[in-house]
């Protein structure tokens, strides 16, 4: 008689990490969101806080939520970067809003990660480029 034993695989460190990983970057987009859009109404921000986490325990479920989300967060922000340079037409500005359009693609390529497994690699690869873009700002804006 041949015994074999099975480990049940859970996936709950997995989506607790998963969970807070999107939690944290969709708060950081708010705070950013909030900052340029100069929200004052705490019960407002209140709200989408809530709704933000909502969207972070749906994400373990549904995929793509996150992202779309993201992406709704990092369109505002870009066009508000877009009109400060317009106004300004400042280099760090230039950079910020590059940073976020090249941001903004990386997750509208994640939603369609299901199509093939090379958009993987090319959104993020485009999320490297825009935070190395955002460093190189950051560097810019140190130094002047």
């Amino acid at each position: 008689m041949i015994v074999t034993r099975s480990v049940v695989h859970s996936d709950i460190l997995y989506n607790i990490g998963l969970v807070g990983y999107w939690f944290f970057f969709l708060l950081g987009l708010f705070g950013i969101f909030s900052l340029l859009y100069k929200l004052k109404e705490k019960q407002l921000t209140w709200i989408l806080i809530y709704f933000l986490l909502i969207t972070c325990v749906a994400s373990a479920f549904v995929f793509g939520i996150a992202h779309l989300t993201a992406s709704i967060f990092i369109f505002l922000i870009f066009l508000k970067l877009r009109e400060t340079y317009l106004s300004t037409k400042n280099r760090v500005s230039l950079l910020l809003m590059l940073a976020f359009l090249i941001m903004l693609l990386g997750h509208l390529f994640f939603m369609f990660l299901s199509l093939h497994g090379y958009i993987y690699v090319l959104a993020e690869t485009c999320n490297l480029i825009a935070y190395f873009v955002l460093l190189f700002a950051f560097v810019k804006l140190i130094k002047s």
